[in-house]
């Protein structure tokens, strides 16, 4: 294996200019494959194989080229965290410590913290902020108030935040662009699961004659075996609200769940309205109606014996 070779299997085929030297390779034979053999996607950084770079790729370089007081944030670490619906913006954003410079170079976007971290996150050679505050950062950069409250609830619900710890770093990183953190932060607070399902809840809370629904509780049958649980449930009534979303459930053993969980419901003695995304963005005027009569027609027969307990507001069963 050749020097470069060896240094670059730890970095996903990214080397430095420093790491190089430091091995012994010297700066002509460094120009001279440089020339003929790498690419330089920062200035004295070098991707050593073909193709096109990958995020970690991107990031590995973007860290090298910062230098090692430098950490990952935003939404390239909060991808790399595992949070899957963040919505990469092209530039890695890396912090440095106040007395580093702030630039912006190729791919790279550089600025300075006076919040330090105790200790880094490490993805292998990669070295991350903590997943609470890369995730903060990244909703204040997220495009739409959507996909940023999106991105906080399949990182709380994937328990790769807790929603304090979001809270707490979306106070300390001041105040640009907290409106759309704290609008995020409120989508996860409600108990939603999804963007549709916020969205309803909403909507359905603003219904005369209706209160307020439960989202995602726990449920069981009289018999006190566990049941689907709803996305949408009114518990005085027995009502369940199932948004059936073609991005979750259109292969066919999800579909086939799907319509088993519905009948599963109904077998216990639940109403149950579906409905899809499309309809709640679309359609709300006919389908807050449906709900409406839904709801009038599961008041007029008995309660069925279904037991519901409420999740708390971080997406966690109430316990005790």
């Amino acid at each position: 294996m050749t020097l470069e070779h060896e240094i670059a299997s730890r970095q996903w085929g990214i080397v430095s200019r420093g790491q190089l030297l430091d091995a012994g390779m010297s700066r002509e034979a460094i120009r001279w494959r440089a020339a003929r053999h790498w690419r330089s996607p920062l200035p004295g950084v070098y991707a050593i194989e073909p193709g096109r770079l990958g995020l970690r790729q991107a990031a590995m370089a973007a860290q090298l080229y910062a230098g090692p007081s430098g950490l990952l944030g935003g939404p390239a670490a909060a991808r790399l965290h595992g949070v899957e619906s963040v919505r990469l913006t092209g530039l890695i954003d890396i912090v440095v410590p106040m007395n580093g410079r702030t630039r912006t170079i190729g791919h790279a976007r550089i600025t300075r913290t006076r919040i330090n971290e105790p200790e880094p996150h490490h993805r292998g050679s990669l070295r991350l902020m903590s997943p609470a505050r890369a995730v903060a950062e990244t909703l204040r950069r997220m495009p739409t108030d959507d996909v940023a409250a999106e991105v906080a609830i399949e990182a709380v619900q994937r328990r790769i935040v807790a929603l304090d710890d979001l809270r707490h770093w979306t106070s300390l990183l001041g105040r640009a662009g907290s409106a759309r953190a704290e609008r995020a932060l409120a989508a996860v607070a409600s108990g939603a699961w999804s963007i549709p399902e916020h969205r309803l809840a909403e909507a359905v809370s603003d219904l005369k004659g209706l209160p307020n629904p439960w989202l995602n509780p726990t449920l069981c049958d009289d018999h006190g075996e566990p049941l689907t649980s709803p996305d949408l449930w009114f518990d005085e009534v027995a009502l369940a609200v199932m948004v059936h979303s073609r991005r979750y459930h259109s292969t066919g053993a999800q579909w086939d769940d799907t319509v088993t969980s519905d009948a599963e419901l109904g077998a216990a003695g639940v109403v149950v309205v579906g409905v899809t995304p499309h309809q709640v963005s679309e359609g709300l005027h006919e389908v807050l109606p449906r709900i409406a009569r839904a709801y009038a027609a599961a008041a007029r027969r008995p309660r069925p014996g279904v037991k519901a307990i409420p999740r708390g507001h971080d997406g966690v069963r109430w316990v005790g």
